[in-house]
């Protein structure tokens, strides 16, 4: 596999935002027909001269990726620069995990983009949700950075603006009971189950983002406890957000 240039690799993804829009394309790789999440990622490496074979997000995230941090530990380091990748990772078993990565520790890697640092294009991807190629910032529901092999991220200069930003101190856990609103990151339902686990937690509903629930627990561990059409179940708070 030839090594290429990180920065060809983002502004591959940038000049994806001036071709006519792009759609949502589930394993599509060509602008010109469409394209998914992991199909973009190819593209950009591949139109830098490079290759990559890699099925799905999930692949790509375990197979592709020479060095990974979440978002918190790329912002200490200063490893958010233009070519890198960005993933939202859940715990293991949400969002349709292929099954012959269920329970591997690595959690379910179920989106990836393009990371580029322009001030109007933080990050370009490929949303089954927008249902177009487009763009988001890169505090909106990424959760990890990936520096992909056989990349070349030597003399590429972060985003200062994201990597020397302290992390705001974690908020207080508001008073129960509130209401809080579905806001899952790619626009699927959440499952809420009998206990605070996606391995002995039976899922026993799913419900859309705009959903109102009513949270009766403080966060323990990323679970709260909620009610929801009479009755009573778990759900991970981070895909809560407070009512207004």
């Amino acid at each position: 596999m030839s090594i290429v240039k990180a920065q060809d690799v983002a502004s591959n993804a940038l000049a994806l935002l001036k071709m006519p829009r792009i759609p949502y394309v589930l394993g599509g790789s060509d602008p010109k027909r469409g394209m998914d999440c992991q199909g973009l990622v190819q593209y950009c490496v591949r139109k830098s001269g490079g290759t990559s074979t890699y099925l799905g997000s999930n692949d790509m995230f375990r197979h592709d990726s020479a060095f990974v941090w979440t978002i918190s530990e790329a912002k200490a380091q200063g490893k958010i620069v233009p070519g890198a990748a960005v993933y939202v990772v859940s715990p293991d078993g949400t969002n349709n995990e292929p099954k012959k990565y269920a329970g591997d520790g690595i959690g379910n890697a179920h989106h990836v983009g393009v990371f580029c640092g322009a001030p109007d294009a933080e990050c370009v991807s490929a949303s089954s949700v927008k249902g177009y190629v487009g763009t988001t910032k890169l505090s909106q529901s990424w959760t990890h950075v990936a520096w992909l092999k056989n990349v070349d991220y030597s003399g590429v200069q972060g985003f200062k603006s994201e990597a020397t930003a302290p992390d705001p101190p974690p908020a207080k856990s508001p008073a129960t009971p509130y209401d809080a609103v579905v806001a899952t990151p790619t626009g699927n339902k959440l499952n809420l189950r009998k206990a605070p686990s996606t391995k002995t937690g039976a899922r026993i509903a799913q419900i859309p983002p705009g959903t109102v629930v009513k949270v009766l627990s403080p966060d323990k561990s990323g679970w709260v406890q909620v009610q929801y059409d009479g009755k009573q179940a778990w759900a991970q708070s981070q895909y809560l957000k407070m009512k207004s």
